[in-house]
């Protein structure tokens, strides 16, 4: 697989989990509001007026009484709107990839939610999980030069590529 090929796929991939995720949190959303709008729909006010012999003497307190039926969908799509919306926010902060070419490699870093991927000219030369205590991941380039990838934890810096022949180091954005 060539770098164009390998980074439309990757477009694709970003592109794909997100549409899901607006997607998530516009339906839950929906069911919040439609839940809010038939809870409000369904209340009664109820009027007790205060009564001495038999006249009455004050128009009483208000008592409101909803139909519970909605607060679960009401509850289910709030926390489903909210959780998505950060999945989403989280995405756009985190989820990306960068390209650079060095002694005529190409060297793909993607750093997603579950995995960190490094590909060299095209092909999946290395991975970690997400459950891997380490963010480093050494690879090998067809020259016999190691590349050492070490992932950002923060969102500001994607990775930072370290070369064995000594050559300056790299900082992805």
């Amino acid at each position: 697989m060539n770098i164009a090929e390998l980074e439309k796929q990757l477009t694709q991939i970003i592109r794909r989990r997100r549409i899901i995720l607006t997607a998530v949190t516009i339906l839950s959303f929906a069911v919040f509001v439609g839940s809010w709008w038939l809870y409000e729909a369904t209340k009664e006010v109820i009027q007790n007026p205060i009564i001495i012999d038999g006249i009455e003497v004050h128009p009483g307190f208000a008592h409101t009484k909803y139909n519970d039926t909605y607060i679960a969908p009401l509850i289910v799509g709030l926390m489903g709107a909210t959780t998505a919306a950060s999945f989403l926010f989280s995405d756009f902060l985190t989820v990306r990839f960068r390209t650079v070419t060095k002694n005529g490699h190409s060297l793909t870093v993607y750093r997603g939610f579950l995995h960190s991927i490094v590909y060299v000219n095209g092909k999946e030369q290395g991975r970690i999980g997400p459950f891997t205590y380490t963010h480093v991941v050494e690879v090998w380039l067809p020259d016999k030069t190691r590349a050492t990838v070490s992932f950002s934890r923060t969102i500001w810096y994607l990775a930072h590529i370290s070369f064995s022949d000594q050559t300056t180091s790299i900082q992805l954005d």
